[in-house]
């Protein structure tokens, strides 16, 4: 392999024509004004498979925690036990700075954003793994994201936001 490529270069590599003809639909870059190449997609893609595996994490803990042996701590490191303390140190972070009910109200997108970025920060560690959050696009993506979904609950919490976009009545308040 090539200095600074990934299994995920090499992969897209094969589909090279496909994506420079999708690059030179883009046109330019707004901020640095060049031309995106087909490897320009290579961060799009670790940010796709990172959101599979995290899906599949969350699936696989998900099937563990159904039944009446859910109750019962397991004795070493599986899955289920490193979600629980995973998520149950961002979830007690999230306590500390807001009230129980907020932090269970937007535990999704803490929760959500704390495994995305810790095994994409975790997939550096492998030799020969795509990185997602190494490129600036797509930790700016993740960071209008969550600037835009603040906002929005802020305005949906003091009711300024009506039936166009959350679906109740003009006036009513959501406290």
């Amino acid at each position: 392999m090539p200095e600074h490529s990934t299994f995920l270069t090499i992969l897209l590599a094969h589909i090279r024509d496909t994506l420079d003809h999708n690059a030179d639909i883009l046109g330019t870059t707004v901020l640095g004004g060049h031309s995106p190449t087909w490897q320009s997609w290579e961060p799009i893609a670790a940010a796709t498979l990172m959101l599979t595996l995290v899906l599949l994490f969350a699936t696989a803990v998900a099937g563990k925690i159904q039944g009446d042996s859910a109750l019962v701590p397991d004795e070493r490191l599986t899955l289920r036990t490193f979600a629980e303390v995973f998520l149950e140190y961002f979830y007690n972070m999230a306590k500390s700075v807001m009230d129980a009910d907020r932090a269970k109200k937007y535990f999704p997108i803490i929760g959500g954003s704390a495994l995305f970025i810790f095994f994409s920060n975790v997939m550096a560690l492998i030799p020969g793994m795509p990185v997602a959050t190494s490129s600036l696009n797509i930790t700016l993506g993740c960071a209008l994201v969550i600037f835009v979904l603040f906002n929005l609950y802020g305005l949906r919490s003091r009711a300024w936001v009506t039936s166009n976009i959350w679906g109740a009545r003009p006036g009513t308040s959501f406290r």
